[in-house]
């Protein structure tokens, strides 16, 4: 397996005990675990074996899971205790939100305290693997009863949120997280390192207790406040949430958070570019990317989106085979150098083939890049812009076609198989090169223009099926 030559220096020196100053650190990244308390294998006449499902039917149910449903508990136990397998000691853990699972029928199958029970559940999972790791959650849309619709002002549970989580917060975290559900702090093994978390839940397009004005709960002063303070310290910022800016890359004009607000968090990372380090999203349940840019088009910062724990891609007919991502970095700049992307085969397990987490695909070797940075990042993203839709036209494993196909498989953790045409790599370049929402329109109906999909229609849904 490649690394980046940076990490492999770091690696090198951390073996020799030559220097402490130049030091690799790791660290997870888990999200949209949605725990489906109700998932069963005793199929009902309608072959629906969880409420998760949305009323699809089931596609392969057994012991761990079924494409359609939620995680049930024996897979979530397994993804974090294959974690602690593979890396016991990661500097940090980014935990960003959803633990509990979809259903449209809330008053049926949810109550507060069965939320509470489940956030709980899959807390102490997490300390009892991780018992002297430092820890940092973020709150999902589904962290929230009923979902999607978390106020801006302090309420019961968030208050009760802080208390689970208790044991990963100071007294000041505490305090602040339990009136507006963010907060900061510096990290442990990397002194100038600061994490912002997020609630990316009061810029929620799909939140009707915001209006997509003004600033909910204060968190655009306070998340510039912690920017400038930190640039003030020379520290370096991750910046974390559950929902992210931009647009969702397997539907086009699928967006999340309020205009105004995605304009005010662009304008801050362009803002605070050089204090920026890394940030780290989840909510779509697939595996991509974006980059930002600059006024000039230099490319200034990256948005890593994790995949999900559980196999539902949503609400909508589409699943992913579950995955967990570990991410190396170096100490001293806080510069992310790679990562790891693990999966777990859901269909093979279940099968009794192979119930372990496997790597999926490293970064660094698979796209063949010298690291995960904006640059490195940005000259991908030309390579799938200019990708041959019908193929490569040469021998070379690494043509631009080859490379395109492989990220539209790794996007759904190596589940859908299907042909990457020119509509998905349209919907996959605009979202990766366009968070801004008027470059993106821009990047969009170029792209129909010179393809010939002006009669293409914009999705469009309803708010409910978030």
């Amino acid at each position: 397996m490649k690394i980046s030559t940076k990490c492999l220096v770091c690696l090198i020196l951390n073996l020799a005990v030559l220097t402490r100053s130049v030091e690799c650190g790791k660290f997870w990244h888990i999200s949209d675990i949605h725990y489906d308390i109700y998932y069963s294998l005793n199929k009902t006449t309608t072959n629906i074996t969880c409420p998760s499902s949305y009323n699809y039917p089931s596609i392969d149910p057994g012991p761990w899971g079924d494409y359609n449903c939620d995680s049930n508990f024996r897979l979530i136990n397994s993804s974090i205790y294959s974690m602690k397998s593979i890396e016991p000691t990661p500097d940090f853990i980014l935990w960003t939100g959803d633990d509990v699972f979809h259903t449209d029928e809330e008053e049926k199958y949810l109550n507060v305290s069965l939320m509470y029970d489940i956030m709980s559940n899959v807390t102490s999972l997490i300390q009892e693997a991780f018992p002297d790791i430092q820890v940092f959650a973020a709150l999902g849309n589904h962290d929230y009863l009923p979902k999607n619709e978390m106020p801006s002002t302090p309420n019961d549970i968030v208050a009760n949120t802080a208390l689970i989580w208790r044991e990963w917060l100071t007294d000041d975290q505490y305090a602040l997280f339990k009136e507006t559900g963010y907060c900061s702090s510096i990290t442990n093994h990397a002194p100038n390192l600061r994490v912002i978390v997020l609630n990316t839940n009061t810029w929620d397009l799909y939140n009707p207790t915001v209006t997509g004005t003004g600033d909910p709960a204060g968190q655009f002063k306070w998340f510039e406040e912690q920017l400038f303070l930190s640039k003030i310290a020379g520290n370096k910022v991750f910046i974390m949430g559950h929902i992210a800016p931009g647009f969702f890359e397997r539907v086009v004009n699928e967006t999340y958070f309020w205009p105004e607000y995605n304009k005010r968090y662009v304008k801050l990372v362009e803002q605070y570019k050089d204090v920026i380090s890394g940030q780290f999203f989840a909510h779509h349940h697939t595996d991509s990317f974006k980059i930002f840019y600059d006024a000039d088009k230099y490319p200034i910062s990256v948005l890593y989106h994790v995949p999900s724990v559980t196999p539902r891609i949503g609400t909508r007919d589409g699943s992913v085979n579950p995955g967990v991502r570990l991410f190396h970095y170096e100490k001293a700049t806080t510069e992310i150098l790679d990562y790891t992307q693990y999966v777990f085969d859901l269909q093979a397990a279940n099968d009794g083939q192979n119930a372990e987490w496997q790597v999926e695909y490293n970064f660094v070797e698979t796209y063949g890049l010298p690291n995960v940075s904006a640059q490195s990042l940005h000259d991908l993203a030309l390579k799938f812009k200019a990708s041959e839709t019908s193929g490569c036209k040469s021998s070379n494993d690494q043509c631009n076609a080859d490379i395109l196909q492989r990220y539209s498989l790794y996007n759904t953790v190596s589940y859908q198989k299907g042909y990457c045409d020119s509509i998905c790599q349209r919907n996959f370049v605009c979202a990766m090169q366009a968070v801004d929402h008027q470059l993106y329109q821009d990047c969009v109906n170029s792209w129909n223009n010179a393809v010939g999909l002006r009669g293409f229609q914009f999705f469009e849904r309803d708010s409910s099926q978030v």
